[in-house]
Order: C-alpha cells, then sequence, then structure tokens
C-alpha cells in the first residue's frame, strides 16, 4: 500500500443527484457557501456538522490539518504527533493497529526534535495488535520524559493498553476507552473475544456440576459446545489475556503511577507494592468479560474516574475546543475520501489510502 496525500478539492463531493421534482421545487435548496478552508468555516459545537453546510473551493487538506494540529500544540503549549484510524470503516483493511504501522511511526517520532522531552499523543484507534503497542511504547518511552494521550473519540482494546503508558490521559467527554480483553482467531478464521470464550467454558462447568449434584447428567447441549471448542484456540486466548493484562500493569505502575505518592482517602504515602496492586487491579478490570459484556463496550471517562479508580484529566477549554476541530476535520476526511490512517506531525504527514481492487 502507498501512502499518498489527499488531492486539493475543488468539487462538491456528494453522490446525490436532484429529483426532477428537486429540480422543480419552488423553493428550492440553496446552493452551498463555497469556502476555502473548512477551519474557518467550522462553528464551535457543531464542528462536523457546519462542515456538510458548505462546498469545498481549492482546499488543500492536508494543510488544514496541518493548522489543525498547530492549534493542539498551541493550546497545550507542547508538541503533539497523531495516530488517527478511520473508525468508520473499522475492520477493513489498514485501520486496525498493525505491523505495517511500526515504520511510519518511527519515522513519526523521528520527525519530533532531540531536545523534546513532553509529548502529546493525538490517538484515534478501534485497536489491533497489542504487540505492536508495545513497539509504540519502547519507541516512545525511553525518547520522551513525559507523555500524555489526548482522546477525542474511540481508543479501543489494544489503544486502550496503549493510553495505559501514559504519564497524563486527557479525554474529551465524547471519547471513550475499550475492554482490552484481546481477540483472537477461531477454526472459522474469525476474531472472537478471549475473555467470552472463558465466560463460555466457566459457564458449562457451572451447569454441569448443579446438573450432578442433583443426580442429572450435564446438559447435551452444553456437551456438544465443549466439543467444538479447540485447546488451542482456548490456550491462544489465555495467553493473549495474560499478555495483555501484564502490559497494562506493568504501563500503569512503570508510568502513570510514578507520581501516585499519598492515597488520596488517608493521606498514607504510597509505595511500590500499592502501586503495582493497583495496577494489577486495573488491568484485571478492564480486561473482564463480565464486567464489561461486549469487546465493543465504550467506557467514558467518568466510568473510569468512577469505578475503576482510574484519573482522567479533562481538557481546558481550548485544549478541547482544539481536539473537537481536528476530529472533526478527520471525520469528514474519513467519510469522503479513502483514506484509512493517518500519521501527522508539524513535520511528517503520512496518509496510508484504501488500496485498490485486487491489492492487499
Amino acid at each position: 500500500m502507498e501512502p499518498q496525500l489527499l488531492p486539493v478539492l475543488n468539487k462538491n463531493n456528494t453522490s446525490e443527484t436532484p429529483t426532477k421534482a428537486e429540480e422543480h421545487d419552488r423553493n428550492p435548496v440553496p446552493e452551498r457557501r463555497k469556502v476555502n478552508s473548512f477551519l474557518d468555516a467550522m462553528v464551535d459545537g457543531r464542528e462536523y456538522s457546519s462542515l456538510l453546510d458548505v462546498q469545498p473551493n481549492n482546499i488543500n487538506l492536508v494543510e488544514e490539518i496541518q493548522r489543525a494540529l498547530a492549534d493542539i500544540e498551541k493550546a497545550r503549549g507542547r508538541r503533539c504527533i497523531c495516530y488517527i484510524s478511520n473508525v468508520l470503516r473499522a475492520g477493513e483493511p489498514s485501520t486496525p493497529v498493525e505491523l505495517q504501522d511500526d515504520l511510519p511511526f518511527a519515522e513519526l517520532v523521528g520527525s519530533i526534535p532531540v531536545e523534546t522531552k513532553d509529548i502529546d499523543i493525538f490517538v484515534v484507534t478501534p485497536g489491533g495488535s497489542a504487540q505492536q503497542i508495545n513497539n509504540f511504547v519502547n519507541r516512545l518511552r525511553p525518547r520522551f520524559d513525559n507523555v500524555a494521550f489526548l482522546i477525542p473519540h474511540m481508543c479501543m482494546s489494544a489503544g486502550t493498553i496503549w493510553v495505559m503508558s501514559g504519564d497524563d490521559i486527557v479525554m474529551d467527554e465524547r471519547g471513550f476507552l475499550g475492554p482490552t480483553d484481546p481477540q483472537v482467531l477461531n477454526r472459522e478464521n474469525r476474531m472472537v473475544p478471549a475473555q467470552s470464550l472463558f465466560t463460555l467454558v466457566h459457564q458449562i462447568q457451572e451447569d454441569g456440576q448443579r446438573a450432578i449434584s442433583k443426580g442429572q447428567q450435564p446438559s447435551w447441549s452444553d456437551l456438544q459446545l465443549l466439543k467444538l471448542l479447540d485447546p488451542k484456540e482456548l490456550g491462544n486466548a489465555l495467553g493473549a489475556t495474560g499478555y495483555s493484562e501484564q502490559l497494562v500493569s506493568e504501563y500503569l505502575k512503570k508510568y502513570k503511577f510514578r507520581t501516585w505518592i499519598q492515597h488520596s482517602s488517608t493521606g498514607a504515602q504510597v509505595n511500590d507494592d500499592d502501586r503495582q496492586m493497583r495496577a494489577k487491579e486495573i488491568a484485571k478490570k478492564l480486561s473482564s468479560h463480565d464486567a464489561w459484556k461486549a469487546h465493543s463496550h465504550g467506557i467514558f471517562r467518568d466510568v473510569l474516574w468512577n469505578e475503576i479508580k482510574l484519573k482522567i484529566s479533562h481538557p481546558d477549554d481550548s485544549t478541547l475546543r482544539a481536539m473537537r476541530r481536528m476530529w472533526a476535520l478527520c471525520y469528514w476526511i474519513f467519510d469522503n475520501t479513502e483514506v484509512r490512517k493517518l500519521f501527522l506531525s508539524t513535520d511528517y504527514t503520512l496518509l496510508k489510502i484504501k488500496p485498490k481492487t485486487g491489492e492487499k
């Protein structure tokens, strides 16, 4: 897949054709106002929908997203890099975190001046490879003293694991993380949440033990389900779950909790054992299928704070405005072009485009 730059937009990007009734309507819908910049036309509070009211005229989208990034950096007073996936088309090629992201991400990090020690990561992702997330972390943490994650929207699964490696997590109220229970391939070559397999097995075991205690035979249907379960599949699920929990626990203790020095409830000093215990509790909770019921369940910042006891920062007004404007612009791009992923700094822009028919 070759990275490509976005074209300059000269036309009305719509596939809708007016009907004859519309053409002869006495009160036709007025033509959309032509604009030379989406950001200049964007309305606070309706950042995305305001873009649908205008017609792009000679807009260079690369320049627009660079300008949106500059606004984030101005609001935060520090450098920022972006890893943004087209979650509108999640599941299509190139949208999840994958091995093919490794070199572009390395180049993206390398585009930041060596003297820079504090960095923001603006991230939107449906999840993907936990192993590749570990590669990302290993490129970031030796390089930067302080890493903060900016979450405007979705940051699921492996993305949530990544966020746990930050010193700070800054979330819009519209943003959400997701359960870290990994997905594994089943015998039909379909991805299934690992924790759901464990839940099924445990439920069959409990039902079987209950039947035996009453002098009955286990359910025939349950026995057939057990026969269909692949031991290798269960083994992969167990290993993947352990790996995800290990990464979350390790990242929290090493990075986010390193400045946690006092218990807010008692005032007592925090030691390494406290940090490790709390990190493991959060890792277990985030990977729990029983807690979230679905791999796609969104976990919003109030839940992260109140139920998981994970400190989440709220963006100030200028940061929030810049984050929403960036995401609205990316949302429009994802909805109207073939872009599947965006790697961005003020000195680096790479866009992954949907492969042509027949390409992988």
